[in-house]
């Protein structure tokens, strides 16, 4: 049966890379006919691939049926109801499982926030930290983007220096989001300070302190960092150019400001 059921998990997971959903379920229903519906492993791809597909009712009914969940399963139901927005029922879970790890605060939190409870993400961070759990760089953009949009510089404050002893200050990933988190709140001396020590910024690096600078109408310091970026050879994308052509208009749109901006 174990090669049948590395076979299923393959095929499994080349529907979920295609979104295929009718091939999908004439795998589950094989699935079913081998008598491999109480298989964890391929129990916790099927949730995924139903997820994957927006069928939060199919998940579901596949994870009841397990019936020895691991932590893969209950991750894997927890990102299906945050995939659908469905915050209520995937908070339910999150209190329910018996375990939780990063994947679990990750999934949930970064929902909360990008539905618009910052509060309530940062208050479920604080909780589960105390469990022991341990912050990846994904937990700690997740933490700064919610301070960020709170404004709330003390919690922001207070992260940088756990992202200092948990030694993620040089994850690019982490630094773009704890400059923005700086730059909304108007620490711009914070925000110069982090960027002063990254040792290879990227487009969104530069993007953000410009648009730091440029709010608190540090005109010059944010065309100066613009002639810096276009030195270094840094992509200028889109959003860059945005950027720069909005600081430019708060320079008074003279000669002088779109000059500097001429590369």
């Amino acid at each position: 049966m174990e090669g049948k059921s590395l076979k299923l998990t393959n095929l499994l997971q080349l529907c979920i890379s295609n979104k295929a959903q009718l091939a999908g379920k004439v795998v589950h229903a094989r699935i079913f006919r081998l008598g491999l519906s109480s298989d964890t492993f391929l129990s916790n791809h099927l949730i995924d691939f139903y997820s994957k597909c927006d069928d939060i009712v199919a998940a579901h009914h596949v994870f009841a049926k397990i019936p020895q969940k691991n932590i893969f399963s209950w991750n894997a139901i927890l990102a299906a109801y945050c995939k659908t927005r469905n915050l209520q029922n995937a908070c339910r879970l999150f209190l329910q499982m018996p375990e939780r790890n990063t994947v679990s605060l990750n999934t949930l939190i970064a929902t909360m926030v990008r539905s618009g409870y910052e509060r309530q993400a940062l208050d479920t961070y604080d909780a589960i930290m105390l469990d022991g759990v341990k912050p990846s760089h994904i937990t700690f953009a997740t933490v700064f983007s919610a301070c960020g949009a709170l404004l709330d510089a003390d919690c922001g404050r207070k992260n940088h220096g756990l992202v200092l002893k948990v030694g993620l200050d040089s994850n690019i990933y982490v630094v773009n989001a704890l400059l923005c988190m700086y730059a909304k709140c108007r620490l711009n001396v914070d925000a110069v300070c982090v960027f002063r020590d990254i040792p290879e910024p990227n487009e969104v690096t530069f993007t953000t302190m410009m648009g730091g600078l440029a709010q608190t109408n540090q005109v010059k310091e944010a065309l100066e960092l613009f002639r810096l970026m276009l030195r270094k050879g840094i992509h200028v994308d889109s959003v860059s150019l945005s950027s720069i052509l909005g600081v430019c208009a708060k320079g008074g749109s003279g000669e002088r400001e779109f000059a500097l901006c001429d590369h």
